[in-house]
């Protein structure tokens, strides 16, 4: 059969079909959007990944690196503003771009740090009341400007830029998540040109409240009233908006300044928009399919153009296709498919490996490469199960057809100012992500769209990403024809940056605007205006069409919490926990008054968790304090103090409000009254632990349970935005608190659970791994002293990616149990998997009989072996978040021995442990 034959019968039969020499795609007229599709011709091919240009006919020029900034008024705007500019004769400052204006300040020595003390809002603030004049100069590339474009591209200004070159004004700018390309042809000449950008935080347009109509009341203490979040009118600035109101975990500092990378940019012939090719698993043939957009720039001519595609397997193996086909003027949608040999699937962490791939994409007219993309990719699919059950209806991740429960957190902004995070810090934090077990983690609506770093350290994590688009608590105004223009630029320019991410598992409309607009709960703009400024034709028509078209094989969500006919149900969608705002201990936790015992607020605690439902909680959280070490980072001397100015500044609002982690204490350990700081840090961090475990193994208790399924829990949050006593479990130095060690034990991939179920102690064993594994479990009731012990051992297969219940026994009344001597735990040991245990007490750690500890260890192999012959809570080394040990800050059980791997050295060579007592 001829060529031409061959080609005749794959356009009729409407298939993919890939030859020897190269590759036929049969495609119908357009595609949704209107875009003719392409047939290609066949043509030879090669096996050279093209790692270098060859006669390339499109030019960029990185305008990155050092420029200068003139402040000024803010009144000096416009061209009228460039005037008065260029009169200017005093010195400027050096700025470096991509950067902020605090950092350029802080460089020149004229700032102090906005993280430490009170300066975010004492000393750092007046960069807002002024504008801020960058400036560069550039030589373009020869024959540059015969390019049929050229752009000058900002990928991120924050928040108002005025542009000008060569003394032009081209355009501005008032959304810092977008970006924004200028069309420079007829403005830059050949030899030196100029690039001055005016910039502005963007708070001239959104003044401070000046009434209480302007914000929602909360009971903040006068020390947390600056973070004033709640101002409705924040809902108009498209910036970071933790950063410029604040939030309950930090202080506001609206930053100013060129973020992200520029560069100018020459284009010729064919530009390649959009390359989108997703995994279709098919039993066990896998291919990646989408499309390639391309634009003929020539108002009129087609050209002979060749679409290479080069897939690079982790081993190195090549896949090639060359695609020739006549491109006609404008865009033109091309659609691919490309069988992948030996697929290695990706999976999330603990679930498989993650195996990455490097895709190539380029375009060829007359033998130049016009453009290319280039991205690194996993072969995975994602969904989201909304099945229904008997009650309500699912929501469960699944990737690769597996169902994966997701554990994990929130991740926070690791800083007050973006620009600042460097590459090295996401790292940082997504190793340690991994470490603790993590499969998720949300990115949520009070931030941004991260950088690249982040997303491509959880593809290589295995970490999930929930990308919330960046809106949060409030009304937006939906009618306003600019405003939503700016959205859909944002949105189509994040979607199609982040996409090709393997980790990338959901897009989500906003954080807490639906529950809100239920509730009537953000002030008296949703009385005055009602539906006229409220966001739902954002959430439920605009970004949903965008990921349709942008990316139609991953799954979107309107809104967080959302489900079933209220937002934030019991049985439908996620759910963010109520216990996640104020910590529900002490007096607190509802019908817990005056007279309540604090064994009964404990076994409260623990009811409430146990009967908390909700298919998967995107949302929880407890308040707990930084190490001490991190104090002294963000702390003066003179500062370190409970009742310093300072230390409250750098404490959670809620916290300031309610005072859960002193409440906590008291309940779980005695009466906080006079405490230091060092001993407020470690019963503070103890109390956050046991919550934060706590919650996450109730949650698991209810994996693949017909009666209460439970697949997914995230608390808030991972990580800080700055040095504070808040939610994360490690803090903004990238140190460990004691809950870090308490979550990860609670999310090891197997592990073995005691929950309250039914007026019965009940043991159970899940698994989120792929693969079974046979166990011994020992479970049963223990003296504290040591002295007497009940159990029963019981030999289980756990099934792969499953739940085995394993014993039940009654709830006992104080007659039967002491509630101070006695406690009832589990043990599961296996050839396969880390030994894990689980401990129920039956009073508040404060009233129980706990004998003075004896920890014997030995250091053998790089493995610590620990032992006590009585029960020893909160054992730990103090290593000040350091990550000496693989373990920290756990409960030995009598006679059951411990081993934990060493991680470092001990800076004195010694691992003296210690176990966490009552307050005496």
């Amino acid at each position: 059969m001829s060529d031409d034959e061959v080609r005749k019968a794959i356009l009729s039969r409407r298939e993919f079909v890939q030859l020897s020499a190269g590759v036929l795609v049969a495609t119908g007229p357009s595609d949704s959007s209107g875009n003719p599709r392409l047939a290609f011709d066949l043509v030879d091919s090669t096996q050279v990944l093209p790692h270098e240009r060859r006669g390339e006919s499109h030019t960029t020029l990185s305008l990155d690196g050092k420029w200068s900034v003139i402040e000024l008024p803010l009144s000096v705007e416009g061209e009228a503003g460039y005037g008065v500019y260029k009169q200017v004769t005093s010195k400027p400052l050096i700025a470096q771009v991509p950067g902020e204006i605090h950092l350029d300040l802080m460089r020149a020595g004229r700032m102090e740090d906005p993280d430490k003390s009170d300066n975010a809002r004492t000393r750092c603030r007046w960069p807002e009341e002024r504008s801020w004049w960058y400036r560069t100069g550039f030589v373009i590339p020869p024959n540059f400007r015969e390019n049929f474009t050229q752009s000058l591209i900002f990928e991120g200004i924050d928040l108002y830029g005025q542009v000008f070159v060569n003394g032009k004004f081209i355009g501005s700018t008032k959304d810092s998540f977008s970006t924004i390309a200028f069309d420079v042809r007829g403005v830059i000449k050949e030899g030196d040109n100029e690039l001055v950008v005016r910039v502005t935080s963007g708070m001239e347009f959104v003044p401070r409240p000046v009434s209480s109509e302007d914000f929602r009341e909360f009971p903040w203490k006068i020390t947390n009233r600056e973070r004033s979040f709640t101002n409705v009118r924040r809902r108009f600035l498209r910036k970071p908006a933790y950063a410029a109101y604040g939030w309950d975990f930090c202080d506001a500092l609206p930053n100013i300044g060129i973020w992200r990378p520029v560069r100018l940019e020459g284009r010729t012939k064919v530009v390649l928009h959009h390359l989108r090719l997703d995994t279709n698993i098919q039993g066990k043939a896998v291919a990646l399919e989408g499309e390639v957009v391309v634009e003929n720039l020539h108002p009129w001519s087609e050209y002979r153009c060749i679409l290479e595609l080069f897939l690079e397997s982790p081993t190195g193996q090549i896949t090639v296709q060359r695609n020739g086909f006549n491109l006609q003027a404008g865009r033109s949608s091309l659609s691919s498919r490309i069988p992948v040999r030996d697929p290695q699937l990706w999976w999330p962490n603990g679930m498989g490996e993650q195996p990455l791939y490097k895709l190539v994409a380029r375009i060829l007219c007359d033998g130049i490469e016009t453009d290319r993309r280039s991205q690194s990719i996993g072969l995975r699919t994602i969904a989201l199960d909304r099945s229904p059950l008997s009650e309500g209806s699912r929501f469960c991740f699944k990737v690769n057809g597996e169902t994966v429960y997701c554990k994990g957190g929130g991740w926070s902004s690791p800083d007050l100012i973006p620009a600042r995070i460097e590459r090295e810090r996401y790292q940082g934090l997504i190793a340690a992500a991994q470490n603790a077990n993590f499969t998720m983690l949300r990115v949520n609506g009070c931030a941004f769209y991260e950088h690249d770093d982040f997303y491509d350290a959880c593809d290589r994590a295995g970490i999930l990403v929930w990308q919330d688009f960046p809106f949060t608590c409030a009304l937006y105004p939906d009618r306003d024809p600019e405003f939503m223009a700016m959205v859909r630029e944002e949105a189509e320019s994040a979607v199609q940056r982040l996409r090709h991410h393997p980790s990338l598992a959901l897009w989500c409309g906003n954080n807490e605007c639906a529950i809100g607009m239920m509730a009537g709960d953000f002030g008296k703009v949703s009385v005055t205006v009602g539906q006229n400024i409220d966001g739902v034709r954002i959430y439920n028509q605009l970004l949903p069409d965008i990921c349709r078209l942008l990316d139609p094989c991953r799954p979107y969500l309107p809104s967080s919490p959302i489900g079933g006919s209220e937002p934030g149900g019991e049985f439908s969608g996620d759910r963010h926990s109520p216990y996640g705002l104020v910590g529900l201990v002490g007096g607190h936790l509802e019908g817990s008054g005056g007279g309540v015992t604090d064994e009964v607020k404990l076994r409260r605690w623990q009811e409430f968790a146990d009967t908390f439902h909700a298919r998967f909680v995107s949302e929880y959280g407890a308040i707990g304090p930084p190490h001490m070490a991190s104090v002294r980072d963000y702390l003066k001397v003179d500062e370190q103090s409970l009742d310093s100015v300072s230390w409250k500044i750098h404490t959670n609002a809620f916290e300031g409000a309610f005072s859960p982690v002193a409440a906590g204490i008291g309940s779980y350990y005695g009466d906080p009254t006079g405490l230091s700081m060092p001993e407020f840090i470690i019963y503070g961090q103890m109390y956050q632990a046991q919550l934060i475990g706590g919650f996450l193994e109730a949650m698991r208790f209810r994996k693949n349970d017909g009666q209460a399924e439970c697949q997914g829990v995230l608390n808030w949050s991972f990580n800080d935005t700055w040095g504070e006593v808040g939610w994360s479990i490690i803090d903004h130095y990238l140190r460990r608190k004691a809950s870090y060690y308490w979550f990860k034990r609670a999310a090891t991939p197997v592990k073995v659970l005691v929950r309250s179920n039914n007026g019965h102690l009940t043991t159970r064993v899940v698994n989120d791994t792929l693969r079974s594994y046979s166990a011994e479990v020992l479970s049963g009731w223990m003296r504290l002293d040591g002295r007497a012990q009940e159990l029963e051992k019981y030999s289980v297969i756990i099934p792969a990616n499953g739940m085995t219940e394993i014993a039940s026994v009654p709830l006992p009344g104080r007659i039967d149990r002491n509630p101070r001597e006695w406690l009832y735990a589990a043990t599961m040991r296996g050839d396969e998997f880390q030994q894990t245990q689980a401990i129920w007490t039956l009073a508040p750690y404060r009233d129980l009989q706990v004998p003075t500890p004896v920890i014997e260890s030995e250091i053998r192999q790089g493995v610590l072996t620990v032992k006590s012959k009585t029960y020893c809570h909160g054992v730990h080394f103090p290593d000040e978040g350091a990550d000496i040990l693989a373990d920290n800050y756990f409960d030995l059980l009598p006679g059951v021995t411990q081993r934990i791997g060493i991680v470092r050295s001990s800076p004195s060579g010694e691992f003296t442990l210690r176990a966490v007592m009552p307050i005496k």
